[in-house]
């Protein structure tokens, strides 16, 4: 066991690591979890001699260590926290993402500068091969031309993906409960302007009165229909 010290006047905990894929279930059941930064399981230090996590480390011969850290990797993360993290993760993914759309764009670049002399050539583009060896080699020299155009454009297509994909990372983080948020705020809004009696509109069933209004939904009898049947607030809107 490799005890070492990282910090000072930080939080103390264990850290484990080396190949322990196949036996994370227990060291989850210890209160561990797995640290990216760490590349390992951050479980919660004790005084007292834990002897289920000592058996488990000696048996599979994982690196233990005594770690100091600035943070408490146990306490539950309010949801603005969590989203600031994921959000945080997201962007660190979206950057490398956008290094590697760069490093597209460089290479099509350099390859855009070498065909560009013969793509405006028209008598290059359109001269007939002949079958001796030298319309041979102009043949795979215009062969090599062709091919580099079609690199540089699928290196360009990979560079939009990629900007894409960047895009939809920092514009995607989410928590748990966030479509219910969305959906109790569509609430209030349509609380403000609907009462019994407004007229509204729903996709599914079309034009109808509210009849009553209940805590998530409303009651509403619709034109079209002979019940009165409760949607989700968030599922109707006003009629203009």
């Amino acid at each position: 066991m490799i005890l070492m010290r990282l910090f000072s006047n930080y939080m103390k905990v264990i850290l484990i690591s080396g190949q322990t894929y196949l036996y994370r279930r227990e060291i989850k059941s210890l209160g561990g979890f797995w640290n990216k930064e760490f590349n390992g399981w951050l479980v919660p230090y004790s005084e007292k001699d834990n002897e289920k996590l000592f058996n488990l480390v000696n048996q599979h011969s994982f690196e233990l260590s005594e770690i100091e850290i600035d943070f408490d990797p146990f306490k539950p993360m309010t949801i603005d926290e969590l989203r600031a993290y994921r959000q945080a993760k997201a962007d660190r993914k979206a950057d490398r993402l956008l290094k590697q759309a760069e490093s597209r764009d460089k290479e099509a670049d350099i390859l855009d500068r070498q065909v560009q002399p013969y793509v405006s050539d028209w008598s290059f583009v359109t001269q007939p091969i002949t079958q001796n060896s030298g319309g041979r080699a102009f043949s795979r020299f215009r062969d090599k031309i062709s091919n580099k155009i079609d690199k540089k454009y699928n290196l360009l297509n990979e560079a939009d993906d990629l900007r894409e994909r960047a895009d939809r990372l920092r514009n995607s983080v989410s928590v748990k409960g966030d479509a219910e948020r969305r959906r109790q705020a569509q609430r209030e809004v349509n609380d403000s302007v609907i009462k019994i009696g407004s007229k509204v509109f729903d996709y599914s069933f079309g034009n109808g009165e509210v009849v009553k209004v209940n805590k998530i939904s409303y009651s509403v009898k619709f034109d079209r229909l002979d019940v009165v049947i409760k949607q989700d607030k968030c599922r109707v809107k006003l009629c203009d």
